[in-house]
């Protein structure tokens, strides 16, 4: 393998995980500056979501990521290469290729699919259904998509993804969801001391 493209897969961890606590920070509070800030929490999870899952794939080999490469004229293929003629895999695609070089299934496919949708909506068209509440959409994406995910990789966990964690509790997110009568038990976590356990 090229030495350029060695660390490619950790670096995309670090960024997905970055944007995730932006993600985090944007859906859990409000701004009043910045009445945007639920919004831009969609398309920083929908970021993350895509570094993270394209890093896991990324661990393979770099180039798995790829859906189009630039010409190769000799035995050597740089990243400056695939910076510039590159095309990476698209939103749509990630779930078939993680689990054809993983074996990984990604969780909750039907709230990807929908959040990928949402995250369309604003990144094309700045505006999202009235009807939406984009801050419980984006925890919801979280919490039953990239806090699975990122555990079953890495053993890692959303919560600990949020630049005031010790506010974001188990006691406000279900405040939120029980606002929508839902509850954080329906996507299958519980939150016990920033930890996520799974029950079935």
């Amino acid at each position: 393998m090229n030495n350029e493209l060695r660390n490619v897969a950790e670096n995309m961890r670090e960024l997905g995980l970055g944007a995730l606590t932006h993600a985090n920070r944007h859906a859990a509070y409000q701004d009043i500056v910045n009445d945007k800030w639920a919004e831009l929490s969609v398309l920083q999870a929908a970021h993350a979501a895509e570094i993270l899952i394209k890093a896991k794939i990324a661990e393979e080999h770099p180039l798995l990521i790829f859906e189009k490469f630039p010409k190769i004229t000799d035995d050597n293929l740089s990243l400056l290469s695939l910076f510039e003629d590159g095309h990476t895999i698209e939103w749509s695609q990630l779930p078939n290729r993680l689990w054809a070089t993983t074996s990984m299934h990604l969780p909750n496919k039907d709230v990807f699919i929908r959040f990928g949708k949402l995250r369309n909506s604003i990144q094309h068209f700045g505006a999202i259904p009235k009807d939406v509440n984009a801050s419980l959409e984006t925890l919801r994406f979280i919490y039953s998509v990239i806090d699975p995910f990122i555990y079953e990789c890495w053993q890692l966990y959303a919560i600990d993804f949020e630049i005031f964690r010790q506010y974001l509790s188990i006691e406000k997110l279900n405040f939120w969801f029980h606002q929508e009568r839902l509850n954080i038990t329906n996507f299958g976590i519980v939150i016990y001391k920033r930890r996520m356990i799974r029950i079935d």
